[in-house]
């Protein structure tokens, strides 16, 4: 049985997706990510805006989180 802590291939490349997914959907140069998004003043409800930043929020909480308890 494999170690639970035990970093596989396919772990990896499944973490470095998802933090790749998180960066760009919050910020990136092609303008499409939460922060043009929140910015433009015509776009979409200010609620579903401010729902949209709370997710990005507790996704950065867990990445960061996870990053800081990683061993090594």
């Amino acid at each position: 049985m494999a170690d639970k802590n035990e970093l596989t291939a396919s772990g990896f490349a499944l973490r470095a997706l998802f933090a790749l997914l998180l960066v760009f959907l919050t910020i990136n140069p092609a303008g499409f990510s939460f922060y043009h998004w929140a910015t433009t003043a015509d776009t979409g409800p200010l609620a579903l805006k401010l729902l949209a930043g709370v997710v990005l929020l507790i996704g950065w909480v867990i990445y960061l989180g996870a990053t800081k308890n990683a061993p090594g």
